[in-house]
């Protein structure tokens, strides 16, 4: 799949890197569309992404691969990306949303900079009949 993988210095270069590899609970979700969110933003302006980072968690999509034990979702479900309710064992004490400012940028998570995201059963939310996928970061 292609990325834009950031290279520091407020720069950015499409790469190819490796479809994700579901697991058990997991799901893959092949990106349609990705806002930029004023944290990414900021995290290019200021430099402070690390290099090698894809960034993009405002997305929509459509769920095209599911792992063992998924019961929620199914192939063709769409959904926006990263905003569901974590379990009670995986909630911190700040809070069940990550914050960048907080908890520093993960490098090895690929966000929605890219063609498809994996994600845990958990974190997509379903998109509503009617909505499209650029309409439904604002649902």
């Amino acid at each position: 799949m292609r990325a834009a993988v950031y290279q520091g210095n407020q720069q950015f270069a499409i790469k190819d890197l490796a479809d994700p590899a579901h697991a058990r609970g997991q799901v893959v979700v092949d990106v349609e569309f990705c806002a930029i969110c004023g944290t990414d933003v900021h995290a290019v302006m200021y430099d402070i992404a690390p290099v090698g980072s894809v960034l993009g968690h405002e997305y929509s999509g459509v769920i095209s691969r599911v792992g063992p034990g998924v019961e929620r979702w199914k192939v063709g479900d769409r959904v926006v990306g990263g905003g569901g309710e974590p379990p009670p064992t995986l909630a911190s004490a700040k809070g069940p949303r990550f914050n960048y400012r907080n908890e520093g940028f993960p490098t090895e998570r690929i966000r929605a900079y890219a063609e498809k995201v994996l994600m845990e059963e958990w974190e997509p939310i379903a998109i509503p009949e009617g909505v499209s996928s650029p309409e439904a970061r604002n649902v």
